[in-house]
C-alpha cells in the first residue's frame, strides 16, 4: 500500500463515510420495523378472516338444523328416520389445527357467547372497549378532558330492552360545579373558592381576592333570602300583624297599655325593697329562694289558674277573629299569641286569659273545638309549673368589669328610648338611681359590684315592665310569649366557668362564639335604642328607599302627552300643563294610592330590618350533596398529544365495568367483546355448567395480554335473582 494511499485512509473523509454508514442502518432497521408491523397487522386480519368465517358457518349449520327439527315435527315418521339416517351418513367436518402463528392464550375461565339463544346480537367489534379511547364505549361522557379527543359513541339499539348501565365514574373525571347563586342556601367559603376557580381557569385569585368576592356573596344571598321569604309569607296573618304599618297600630296600641300597668307594678316592689338585693350572677342564684322572686312565682301561679292553652293556631287566622271568639265567655281578659314556628308550618300557640274568679270549666266547655274558617281549635288546661326554672345564660365574655360597663350603659339608655315610646311620664331609670343612692348610705364597694347593682336592676326593669329581655335581645307583646322564649331569668356564667353550650370546644372556639354572640347582642340593642339610624342605611341592609320608591311610582304614572306642554294622570287620564301640577294632583286626589305604596315600602322595611326576623330554613352542611363522593379531581396534562391518539402508556386511565347479575335476561347482558380464541371451536363436553359459573380472574391490562380478552364474567346458566316470568 502507498503512502498516498494510507493518508486517503486516515484523512477526515473517514467521519462522513462512517454517518453515512449509520444512517443506511438506521433506514434500513425502520424498513425491517415496518416490515415486521406489516406483516402482524396482515396477520391479524387473517386470524379474524377466519375467526368470521368459522362463526358464519357454525350459524349456518345451527340454522340447517333447526330448519330440519321443524320439518322432522311435521312429517311422518319414515320421512324421520330417513333424515336421521342421512345425517349419521353425513361427511364428518374437517378439523382445523390450532395456528402455531396465533400467541398463547391465559388459562382460566373465560366468556362464551351462546348462540342458541334467540335474540343473540353481536356487539360492534372494537367499540367500547377499555383502554381503546379513539372509540369510546356507549354511556361514557363525550367531551371530557383528558388530554386527548374523544369522539362521540355509536348508538347501540339492543334487541327486546335497553343495555343494563355501565359505571365509567373514576379517576379523571370531574362534574362541573353548580353556581352559587343559583342555589337556595348558602354554600360553603371552600366550595365557593372551589366553583370561581373552575369557571375562570385562566384566572389566578388571591386569598384576600376570594373573601372579598364571598363576602360580596353572601350579602347577596342574604338579600336574595330576605325577599324570598317575604313574598312567601307577606299575606299571612301573622307577618301582617308583626310588619306592616297599618295592622301593627292595634297591637302597639295594646301593648302600651299593657306596659302602663308593668310599671306601677314594679314601681311598687322597687319602692318596697323587693328587687334591692338582685343579682344575676349563675353563682347567687344557685338555690332560687330569694323573697322577691317567690312574690312574683305566687302572683303568676295565681294568674296560671285563669288561662286556656290554644295548642295551634294556623298562620291565616286573624287575632281579631279569635278574640272576637273568646269575647263571647265573661270574664274574657286578653289572648296571647306566640311567635310561628318554621318547623310546625309557622303554626303558633295561644294563651287565652280570664279575669280571676271566671268560670273556666264553663269557658273550656264552649271554646274548645270551635271552628274559625274551617280550622278547629283545641284547648288545654293551663298547667302550673312545678320544680324550679331552668334559666338561661350568657358566655362568661358578658361577666368581664369592661364588658358589665358597656351594657350598663346601653341597658339605661334602652330603658330610657323604651320609656319615652310608651309615655313621657315614665321614668324608670331615674326611680332606680335614686333608689340606689338611698339604699347605699355612704357605703364605699368595689366598683364592680356598683356596676353590677346597676345593671341587674335595669335588666329586671327591662323585663318586667317592657317584656324585653336584655341578653336576649328580642321583645315580646304578652307574659306568656316572653317566659315561653326565656324562661325564668338570663344570668351571666362567672368567668372561667363551662357551660352546657362550651362543653368539648376548644379555647378558640369559645372566643369566636363568645364574640360572635357580643356583637349580635350590640346589633340587636342599638337597633332599638336608636332605630333611625337604621332606617337611613336601610338600603345596605337589604330594605328599600322609600323617596326612590315614591320618586318611581310618580315617574309611572306621569305620562307626556305633548314634549313639554301636556302631561296626563296614568291614574285618572286628567291632562296637565306640567308634571309637578301632575304629582301634586297624584298626591292630593290619590292619596290612598300613595299611602298605599309607601306603606308596602314600610312593611318591607319593618321585616328587614327586624334583627329577630325569620329565614328560610336549609338543613345542614347542604353543600355536602353537590360533591359527588366518588368523584376526584383530573389533574392536569403537561404533555401535549395528537387528535384522535389514544393515551399515552404512561398515563394509567382505569375505567371499571360493572358486570351484569347472575340471572340478568340474556338480551340484557352488555357485550363487551371476545378474547383471542375460537370460542365455538373450543367448546366441547369436558366444559360443564359448573365451571361456567366461577367468576373469571380479573385481567391485568398492563402484564401484556390481549387487549380484546373478556373484561367480565356472566353466568348465563345462573338462577335469576328476583320474580321473573319463565317462558318456555
Amino acid at each position: 500500500m502507498s503512502s498516498k494511499q494510507r493518508r486517503m485512509d486516515h484523512s477526515d473523509d473517514e467521519g462522513t463515510h462512517h454517518s453515512r454508514d449509520k444512517f443506511t442502518r438506521e433506514r434500513r432497521s425502520s424498513l425491517d420495523r415496518r416490515d415486521t408491523r406489516d406483516r402482524d397487522r396482515e396477520r391479524d386480519r387473517d386470524r379474524d378472516r377466519d375467526r368470521d368465517r368459522d362463526r358464519d358457518r357454525d350459524r349456518s349449520i345451527y340454522n340447517e338444523r333447526r330448519v330440519k327439527r321443524e320439518n322432522n315435527n311435521n312429517s311422518s315418521p319414515e320421512d324421520r328416520d330417513a333424515s336421521n339416517y342421512s345425517d349419521r351418513r353425513s361427511k364428518r367436518r374437517r378439523s382445523i389445527s390450532p395456528d402455531s402463528r396465533r400467541p398463547q392464550q391465559l388459562e382460566g375461565d373465560h366468556y362464551i357467547p351462546n348462540y342458541e339463544k334467540d335474540g343473540y346480537t353481536p356487539a360492534p367489534r372494537y367499540v367500547g372497549r377499555p383502554g381503546d379511547m379513539r372509540f369510546p364505549p356507549h354511556g361514557f361522557p363525550v367531551g371530557l378532558s383528558l388530554g386527548f379527543n374523544v369522539g362521540p359513541a355509536p348508538p347501540i339499539i339492543p334487541p327486546g330492552g335497553p343495555l343494563m348501565t355501565m359505571d365509567w365514574t373514576g379517576p379523571g373525571r370531574q362534574e362541573p360545579l353548580k353556581d352559587p347563586d343559583q342555589l337556595d342556601f348558602l354554600v360553603t367559603f371552600k366550595y365557593y373558592a372551589e366553583f370561581l376557580q373552575m369557571s375562570n381557569p385562566k384566572n389566578r385569585y388571591t386569598d384576600d381576592d376570594l373573601h372579598k368576592r364571598y363576602n360580596d356573596y353572601k350579602e347577596a344571598f342574604g338579600i336574595k333570602q330576605l325577599k324570598t321569604f317575604f313574598e312567601a309569607h307577606k299575606k299571612e296573618e301573622w307577618f301582617l300583624e308583626k310588619y306592616h304599618p297599618k295592622y301593627m297600630e292595634p297591637r302597639i296600641t295594646a301593648t302600651k297599655e299593657l306596659k302602663k300597668k308593668n310599671y306601677q307594678a314594679f314601681i311598687t316592689d322597687l319602692k318596697r325593697g323587693l328587687l334591692d338585693n338582685i343579682v344575676n350572677d349563675v353563682e347567687e342564684n344557685k338555690d332560687e329562694t330569694k323573697t322577691d322572686e317567690s312574690a312574683v312565682d305566687k302572683n303568676e301561679q295565681d294568674e296560671d289558674a285563669n288561662r286556656l292553652f290554644i295548642k295551634s293556631v294556623s298562620p291565616s287566622i286573624s287575632r281579631q277573629k279569635i278574640e272576637d271568639m273568646c269575647k263571647e265567655i265573661p270574664g274574657f281578659k286578653y289572648l296571647a299569641l306566640s311567635e310561628p314556628n318554621p318547623q310546625k308550618k309557622f303554626h303558633r300557640l295561644g294563651w287565652i286569659v280570664f279575669e280571676e274568679g271566671s268560670d273556666m270549666d264553663a269557658a273550656y266547655e264552649k271554646l274548645n273545638e270551635q271552628k274559625i274558617d274551617e280550622f278547629v281549635f283545641y284547648l288545654a288546661r293551663h298547667k302550673n309549673q312545678t320544680g324550679p326554672v331552668r334559666n338561661r345564660t350568657t358566655p362568661d365574655a358578658a361577666n368581664t368589669l369592661e364588658r358589665l360597663k358597656k351594657d350598663s350603659s346601653m341597658a339605661m339608655k334602652l330603658s330610657e328610648k323604651l320609656d319615652k315610646d310608651v309615655d313621657n311620664t315614665m321614668t324608670g331609670s331615674q326611680l332606680i338611681k335614686q333608689r340606689l343612692v338611698l339604699i347605699d348610705d355612704g357605703r364605699r364597694r368595689e366598683e364592680i359590684d356598683n356596676i353590677k347593682r346597676i345593671l341587674d336592676i335595669h335588666i329586671e326593669y327591662l323585663r318586667r315592665t317592657h317584656l324585653f329581655c336584655y341578653y336576649c335581645g328580642c321583645e315580646s307583646d304578652s307574659v306568656e310569649e316572653l317566659n315561653r322564649k326565656c324562661p325564668g331569668r338570663h344570668l351571666r356564667s362567672l368567668p372561667g366557668s363551662n357551660d352546657a353550650k362550651s362543653v368539648g370546644k376548644s379555647l378558640k372556639e369559645k372566643q369566636i362564639n363568645a364574640t360572635t354572640w357580643l356583637k349580635t347582642l350590640d346589633h340587636k340593642i342599638n337597633y332599638k335604642t336608636e332605630p333611625s339610624k337604621y332606617e337611613d342605611e336601610v338600603e345596605k341592609h337589604g330594605g328599600l328607599n322609600i323617596k326612590q320608591v315614591l320618586e318611581t311610582f310618580y315617574s309611572e304614572n306621569i305620562i307626556e302627552v305633548e314634549p313639554g306642554r301636556k302631561f296626563k294622570c296614568n291614574l285618572c287620564s286628567k291632562l296637565f300643563k306640567g308634571a309637578d301640577f301632575v304629582k301634586k294632583h297624584i298626591d292630593y286626589k290619590h292619596h290612598a294610592t300613595v299611602e298605599t305604596t309607601t306603606n308596602d315600602a314600610k312593611f318591607y322595611n319593618n321585616y328587614v330590618l327586624d334583627p329577630n326576623h325569620l329565614l328560610p330554613t336549609t338543613p345542614p352542611n347542604p353543600t355536602a350533596a353537590l360533591v359527588p363522593q366518588s368523584v376526584t379531581p383530573l389533574p392536569p396534562n403537561p404533555f401535549p398529544v395528537m387528535t384522535n391518539a389514544p393515551p399515552p402508556p404512561f398515563m394509567n386511565f382505569s375505567f371499571p365495568i360493572m358486570g351484569a347479575a347472575a340471572g340478568t335476561p340474556h338480551d340484557q347482558i352488555p357485550r363487551i367483546g371476545f378474547d383471542g380464541r375460537d370460542d365455538s371451536r373450543e367448546r366441547n363436553s369436558r366444559q360443564s355448567s359448573d365451571s361456567r359459573r366461577q367468576s373469571s380472574r380479573p385481567n391485568d391490562l398492563n402484564a401484556g395480554s390481549d387487549p380484546r380478552q373478556v373484561k367480565s364474567y356472566v353466568d348465563l346458566d345462573a338462577p335469576a335473582e328476583g320474580d321473573i316470568e319463565i317462558k318456555y
